[in-house]
C-alpha cells in the first residue's frame, strides 16, 4: 500500500470531519466520510457550499474562508451551525511555493451535544434568575465568619433594604444593636463549632427586624457538605407584616379576654401602674430598673405584650429618663382607651374606690349582733368605723389567680405539669395596703 493511499485511509476513517477546498472557486476537493455523512454528499460527487447546505450558512462558511484565505491565518469557530448539527471548526490556509494559498483545509467536531447540554444549562440558569428576580420570599446564603454570599434573591435586599449585599455582615444588613449583634455572632460560633444542640443555636439565630411599616422574619437552615460537616447557613427572609397583625389583633383579643375574666386583678393592675410609675420619677435609677421590672411581670400576666415589650426595651437602656416613663404610661392608656367600649369602666385611682361594695350576708349578721351587744356610744362608733373601713377590702383569690394562672404558663413553656391551689380565696384583704406585697408576688412565680 502506498503512502498516499494510507494517508487517505486514515483520512477516511478520522471521525473528525475534514475537507480542502481549492482556493480560487471554494470547491470541495477533498471530504471524509464523517463529512460527507454531514452534508449529506453522496460518495465522489463535490461540489461547493450551496448545493449542500442552506444559504444562509454557506454565506458564512464562505466569509471565513475568504478571512482565512485573505489574512492566510488559521481561523477558529468555537460554534456554527453546519447541516443539522453544531460544530467547531478549524480553517488553515495551504501556501505554494510563492506563499499564495492554494487551499483551503478544514476540520469540525460535532459538538450537538455539548451544545444541547450548555443550552439546558442555560435555560436551567435563566429559569433560576426568574425565580430569584421573582420570589416573594428570599434565600440568601451566610458564611462561618457572618457574611453575606453571592447568589441570594432580590427579594432579600427589597426586604431588608439597602445595606443587604455581598460581602456585608448580618448583623449591619439587619439594623442589629450592639448587644444583639454580639449574642447573634455567639450563637453562629457556637452553631458551626457544634457546642450547643443544633436546635438551640438555629432557634437563637432566629432574627425579626424592619420598621414601623414592615415586620421581616429571618429563618436559619443548616448547610451540609458532602462529609456531613456544617459548610454554611441558609436563611430565609420573609415578609411578615400581615401575620404579625393578625397574631397582634388575637393577642389583644385575648388579652381583653383574660381581663374581662379577672376585672378585679385588673383594676388592682390600673392602680399599680399608676402608683409605681409616679414611684418611679421620684427614685434613682436602680429603684426605677427595679419598679419597671416587677411592673413588666404583672403586666405580662395580662397578656399586654406590647406594654410588656417597650418596659423590657426601656429597661435595656443606658438611662431612664421620665420620657421613658410618660412613653409607658401612655402605652398602657392607650390599650385602655382601645376597648373602653367592651371594658366598660373608668379609670380610678385604685381598686377601693368603687361606687358598690358586696359584702357577705354573715358579716352584717355579725355587726348586728355586736352592736345589740355594745352600750358605750364610742366604743360602737369605732366598731362601726372597723367594721365599715373593712367592708371595702376584697377577696384576694381573684389577685391570687393570675399568679396561679402564671405558674400554669410558665410549666407548659418548660414541658412540665404542675397543680396550683389557691388556699383561701375568700379572705379579705386591705389592698391599698398590702399592694406592694401583692405587686411583687409575681417574682415568686
Amino acid at each position: 500500500m502506498s503512502r498516499i493511499k494510507l494517508l487517505e485511509d486514515i483520512i477516511e476513517c478520522v471521525p473528525l470531519a475534514i475537507f480542502a477546498k481549492e482556493s480560487k472557486n471554494l470547491r470541495y476537493v477533498v471530504a471524509n466520510k464523517a463529512f460527507r455523512e454531514t452534508a449529506h454528499i453522496p460518495e465522489g460527487e463535490l461540489k461547493t457550499d450551496y448545493d449542500y447546505f442552506p444559504d444562509e450558512q454557506a454565506d458564512f462558511f464562505r466569509e471565513k474562508d475568504l478571512e482565512c484565505l485573505q489574512n492566510r491565518e488559521m481561523v477558529f469557530i468555537p460554534q456554527e451551525p453546519v447541516g443539522d448539527i453544531f460544530a467547531r471548526t478549524w480553517k488553515v490556509p495551504i501556501l505554494g511555493e510563492d506563499g499564495a494559498p492554494t487551499h483551503l483545509l478544514g476540520i469540525f467536531e460535532d459538538i450537538t451535544e455539548l451544545v444541547e447540554v450548555r443550552q439546558r444549562a442555560e435555560d436551567l440558569d435563566r429559569n433560576r434568575r426568574r425565580i430569584i428576580h421573582n420570589l416573594d420570599v428570599g434565600f440568601f446564603l451566610l458564611s462561618r465568619a457572618g457574611k453575606i454570599l453571592d447568589g441570594y434573591t432580590d427579594s432579600c435586599a427589597q426586604l431588608l433594604g439597602e445595606r443587604f449585599a455581598e460581602g456585608v455582615e448580618l448583623a449591619a444588613a439587619a439594623n442589629l444593636g450592639h448587644d444583639a449583634s454580639l449574642d447573634f455572632a455567639m450563637a453562629l460560633e457556637q452553631l458551626f463549632d457544634d457546642i450547643l444542640p443544633e436546635e438551640i443555636s438555629l432557634d437563637m439565630m432566629r432574627l425579626q427586624t424592619g420598621n414601623q411599616n414592615r415586620t421581616v422574619d429571618l429563618v436559619p437552615s443548616p448547610i451540609r457538605d458532602d462529609d456531613g460537616k456544617l459548610d454554611l447557613v441558609l436563611f430565609s427572609v420573609n415578609d411578615s407584616t400581615q401575620l404579625q397583625a393578625e397574631r397582634k389583633k388575637s393577642e389583644h383579643n385575648a388579652s381583653l379576654i383574660h381581663v374581662l375574666k379577672n376585672i378585679e386583678a385588673f383594676q388592682f393592675l390600673m392602680h399599680d401602674v399608676a402608683k409605681n410609675l409616679q414611684l418611679a420619677r421620684e427614685v434613682n435609677q436602680d429603684d426605677r430598673r427595679t419598679i419597671l421590672h416587677t411592673l413588666k411581670g404583672n403586666i405580662a400576666q395580662f397578656g399586654l405584650t406590647e406594654v410588656k415589650n417597650l418596659i423590657h426595651q426601656i429597661e435595656n437602656e443606658q438611662e431612664i429618663t421620665d420620657e421613658h416613663l410618660e412613653e409607658i404610661d401612655s402605652s398602657f392608656r392607650e390599650f385602655l382607651e382601645e376597648h373602653e367600649d367592651v371594658l366598660n369602666m373608668e379609670e380610678r385611682d385604685g381598686p377601693d374606690q368603687s361606687q358598690f361594695h358586696a359584702v357577705p350576708e354573715a358579716a352584717l349578721e355579725d355587726l348586728e349582733r355586736t352592736v345589740e351587744l355594745v352600750n358605750d356610744a364610742e366604743q360602737l362608733k369605732a366598731i362601726v368605723s372597723r367594721w365599715v373601713e373593712q367592708s371595702r377590702w376584697k377577696p384576694v383569690g381573684g389577685m391570687l389567680k393570675q399568679f396561679a394562672d402564671s405558674a400554669q404558663a410558665l410549666a407548659g413553656r418548660l414541658e412540665k405539669e404542675i397543680r396550683t391551689e389557691v388556699i383561701g380565696a375568700d379572705t379579705r384583704l386591705d389592698f391599698e395596703r398590702c399592694g406592694p406585697i401583692l405587686s411583687n408576688l409575681i417574682h415568686l412565680v
